[in-house]
């Protein structure tokens, strides 16, 4: 897996940016993890990292918030406005038979972005 060191706190693996324009969160990148240990024991089950703003850069995952690919979205990990919570929460729902395929390494990014629905 591809793996590229940000700084001594932080590790980036293989993740997918999505802005607005392809997920309908405005005002927020949303990063998804690709292959996430299918098969293996993970750390942590499926989940995509949410940076408000603009901030498509890795830099900018340091303050990500956490929220779970589940029935019921949940926010694991720092904090989102209220707003960007309900467009996240609606994405996940609305996408979460692809967001879990992609998050399992049984599609690749270009799959992932062509079956995508936004808000």
């Amino acid at each position: 897996m591809f793996q590229t060191k940000v700084n001594e706190k932080y590790e980036v693996f293989a993740m997918a940016n999505l802005s607005s324009k392809t997920t309908g969160v405005v005002g927020a990148v949303l990063w998804v993890s690709a292959g996430e240990f299918e098969g293996k024991k993970s750390v942590h089950g499926a989940r995509i990292k949410v940076v408000e703003g603009a901030n498509m850069t890795a830099q900018g995952l340091t303050d990500a918030a956490v929220v779970t690919i589940a029935n019921v979205p949940e926010l694991k990990h720092g904090k989102l406005k209220k707003k960007t919570m309900a467009l996240v929460t609606e994405f996940i729902t609305l996408n979460k038979a692809v967001l879990l395929l992609y998050w399992k390494g049984k599609i690749d990014t270009s799959e992932l972005t062509s079956q995508l629905k936004p808000v």
